[in-house]
């Protein structure tokens, strides 16, 4: 699909077809969401062999001195501070559940949980980051969100259809990128209560977000589920924490390991006080990169749209008169350059639905540092570029 003209062209793809997708390895890595920050080079305690140390002694039962002497608090204090200060949530300390694994783990979990009390469905606004996968298929309801007046009408008609016990819901949507009205959300907590369904908001984008702008959407509904967890904003050291706020009526309650406890606190609240405007400021920057590369041979009518500067995922509208799907453009880019990036229909349950929307690519910048994201866009851009001329 795609032409080659120059001979250094013909290298890279000839070269990557033979080792980089032997190895299945993409050579520019736009479709990981994980973001390779690392808040340890300032923090002799995070190096990952102390810390491994650490919990060693902890497990086994030697007393550790110095970390009482730091003053660590629970995890479930450390997060609500954090909760308090971003957002116009107030909960009690009760209400926060620390768990120890990656978010969509947590989802899972509390799926399951609200599943088997409620014996009823959960209704998935679609596109998503492929919740679907996270439960039994009978245990889901899928209706098109591809914007806020047919999320609201959509959950109105499942709600009304009956057998939905709860809805999961994330925003800034993924792959979309957009979040919807405050009078949109408040008509969707009005169905949800009116009907007794349970709402989950899957917060996990929230934290990167511009600081002063990171107040949840769960604020617009009553008794909300809300899971987050903070790799995304502060990369793959916090990978293993993550959280359920649950309402004060129906707890949902996970045991930790007070080691382990101890450990995540510690890390979670030096990461929070001296890499929150760091970790955001890189993620700006890295977007510029791409915007930059991508500018350079992207064809017009290609849009990039991110909720802020400092977010991790964006949406690559490709023009609309291109004669390929998004699925092709993607695999495309993937076989041919080694370019990975994530086409919208991906976060699409219904594959034969695939061709109905305007064809687009999620990309993050979450693996790459700027140079490479600079040359990789600039790539991206010139390979859209030819498959727009050959359509």
């Amino acid at each position: 699909m795609t032409e080659y003209t120059t001979m250094e062209e013909r290298l890279t793809a000839s070269v990557y077809r033979m080792f980089g997708a032997f190895l299945n390895q993409p050579r520019v890595n736009f479709g990981s969401a994980h973001y390779n920050y690392d808040p340890r080079v300032d923090f002799p305690l995070l190096k990952s062999v102390q810390i491994g140390k650490i919990i060693d002694a902890i497990q086994s039962g030697k007393p550790i001195d110095f970390l009482g002497k730091l003053g660590i608090n629970p995890p479930e204090e450390v997060i609500r501070e954090i909760i308090l200060d971003e957002t116009s949530l107030r909960p009690a300390v009760h209400q926060i559940s620390p768990v120890y694994a990656s978010t969509r783990f947590v989802i899972q979990l509390v799926l399951t949980e609200l599943v088997n009390s409620s014996r009823k469905r959960v209704a998935l606004p679609t596109p998503n980051w492929h919740f679907w996968s996270l439960g039994h298929p009978d245990w889901f309801v899928h209706f098109d969100a591809f914007n806020e007046e047919q999320l609201v009408e959509g959950f109105r008609s499942e709600v009304d259809y009956g057998d939905i016990g709860s809805v999961l819901l994330s925003f800034p949507a993924t792959p979309l990128m957009y979040t919807p009205s405050d009078d949109a959300l408040r008509e969707m907590n009005r169905i949800a209560s009116k009907s007794g369904v349970n709402v989950i908001v899957d917060d996990v984008l929230r934290g990167v977000q511009p600081i002063g702008q990171r107040d949840s959407i769960a604020r617009f509904f009553d008794s909300p589920y809300v899971i987050e967890g903070f790799s995304k904003r502060f990369g793959v050291t916090m990978g293993d924490l993550s959280y359920i706020l649950s309402p004060d009526s129906k707890l949902i309650r996970v045991p930790v390991n007070e080691g382990s406890a101890l450990i995540s606190s510690l890390v979670l609240d030096h990461c929070y006080r001296n890499h929150t405007k760091k970790a955001i400021e890189e993620l700006r920057e890295r977007n510029v990169a791409f915007d930059n590369g991508l500018s350079q041979y992207a064809p017009i009518g290609t849009e990039v749209l991110r909720p802020s500067p400092t977010h991790l995922t964006s949406l690559i509208r490709l023009p609309s008169d291109l004669s390929y799907c998004d699925s092709e453009v993607a695999e495309a880019l993937n076989n041919q350059l080694g370019i990975c990036t994530a086409p919208l229909s991906r976060f699409l349950a219904d594959p034969n639905r695939r061709h109905t929307h305007h064809p687009a690519l999620r990309i993050t910048v979450g693996q790459m540092d700027k140079d490479e994201i600079y040359s990789g866009a600039f790539e991206l851009g010139q390979c859209i570029g030819k498959i727009y001329e050959s359509r």
